[in-house]
């Protein structure tokens, strides 16, 4: 850590990830999975085969949210045993089947708040893996930190 006139400054170090673009970005189009750079400049998101990099500079972030908008999804019943066909015919419809367990769907939202001239934007990127919401909470840490110290006087 290096020292400034009395006082200690950090070392931002950048953070790399793969992630799906939703909308919010210039130079972007559409939901696409994008490789995220997050450093002390601000945030770049580049699409895989497009060389082209969206930006958002650092002092124009103002910062980061998480939304869990995770559901249960319920199980179905399957159809009745083979036993209640043979023996009901199409009348064993009428007894349930085994439910079959509920199922979690994840689906985590990092959205990143910034000022793209007089307008403010909203930039909004997704993860829908197990792992996703400490990856986006991370995510919204780093994010939140950039804008804090680019907000800092200097």
């Amino acid at each position: 850590m290096p020292i400034d006139k009395g006082t200690a400054t950090e070392k931002f170090d950048t953070t790399r990830i793969e992630i799906e673009y939703l909308s919010g970005m210039d130079g972007l189009e559409g939901p696409a999975n994008v490789k995220l750079r997050i450093g002390e400049m601000g945030i770049e998101a580049v699409k895989s085969p497009d060389p082209n990099v969206a930006k958002i500079a650092a002092g124009s972030i103002i910062g980061a949210a998480v939304v869990d908008a995770s559901f249960t999804q319920e199980g179905k019943r399957g159809l009745a045993p083979l036993k209640w066909w043979l023996m009901l015919g199409p009348f064993a419809l009428l007894i349930p089947g085994k439910k079959k367990p509920d199922e979690r769907k994840y689906d985590y939202l990092l959205s990143i708040k910034y000022k793209a001239g007089t307008q403010v934007r909203t930039a909004v990127f997704r993860r829908d893996d197990r792992a996703g919401l400490p990856v986006i909470e991370g995510l919204a840490r780093i994010v939140n930190n950039i804008a804090q110290r680019s907000a800092r006087p200097k």
